[in-house]
């Protein structure tokens, strides 16, 4: 089970103990950003999420989520890409943490004039075991990446995906892939993960949304059926492409009744700087 070493609750929440052990098998190091504008270029971005729970009155407004990250061309058909977490709580319980998480290294195989590109990398496991409290905020706030706030679990990711732009400028987006958590102690578990996700959009030249859904299955959990094994949300972001920066909104919502219980929404700030 994950990081449940002398565990300090955070949240007074009814199926606390469901989401660790989901999120203790869960997602993705998310490698070229679902939410973010899709960008050839070499780019700077920053990410702020900010979580509306369901019972967690006493938090602060400070309490957030942040994402550094970065994307820089090695060749034509292969870019690196960065990403630094980190999570702060103030408010619940004991003293305001702080927390930096497990940083992302990747890279991504692109034919420019081809609709489909692959994704591998790994998040490396520098996370404190002793920051229950802001890795949990993490984990709420940014479940697609909950490994990213959580220690003791190296994970490798490799995803396909097909994005297409037709003459009408309408967007389609599939993606999906295993990823790997490797355990790197005995409080944690080796676990297979399905991620796959599904979007639309529309770019209007400096203005660009996009909707759709993000879902992860257990794969190597054999005794509970597909309902249990998987966590899906719905999507919709927008942003204006300005010539060197492009802010953005982000609303994410649970489709499940077990992470439902837990949160009511996620609304997110994005900016990205082109270094080109």
């Amino acid at each position: 089970m994950k990081n449940c070493k002398n565990p300090q609750p955070l949240f007074t929440f009814p199926k606390m103990l469901l989401f660790f052990l989901f999120t203790s098998l869960a997602l993705v190091a998310r490698s070229q950003p679902l939410w973010l504008p899709d960008n050839p270029n070499n780019y700077v971005g920053l990410e702020l999420l900010k979580t509306a729970y369901d019972n967690a009155d006493d938090l602060s407004f400070l309490t957030s989520v942040h994402v550094l990250s970065g994307k820089f061309r090695l060749n034509d058909g292969l870019s690196l890409l960065a990403e630094l977490p980190t999570s702060y709580i103030d408010g619940e319980f004991g003293d305001a943490e702080f927390a930096l998480g497990n940083p992302y290294l990747g890279l991504i195989i692109r034919n420019s004039e081809k609709d489909h590109f692959f994704e591998t990398g790994l998040r490396i496991p520098i996370a404190p075991d002793d920051k229950f409290s802001a890795s949990t905020a993490g984990s709420f706030s940014d479940f697609d990446r909950a490994e990213a706030y959580l220690s003791d679990i190296f994970t490798i990711t490799t995803k396909y995906n097909y994005m297409k732009k037709n003459d009408s400028n309408l967007i389609l987006r599939f993606r999906g892939g295993p990823t790997f958590w490797i355990s790197t102690s005995d409080d944690t578990e080796t676990e297979v993960l399905l991620d796959y996700s599904a979007q639309a959009g529309y770019d209007a030249g400096s203005f660009e949304v996009l909707g759709g859904f993000t879902g992860r299955a257990i794969i190597t959990e054999s005794d509970i059926d597909f309902g249990e094994r998987s966590i899906h949300q719905i999507g919709l972001s927008g942003h204006y492409k300005g010539e060197k920066v492009t802010p953005g909104l982000l609303f994410r919502f649970p489709m499940d009744e077990d992470l439902g219980d837990l949160l009511d929404l996620v609304i997110g700030i994005h900016v990205i700087a082109n270094l080109n």
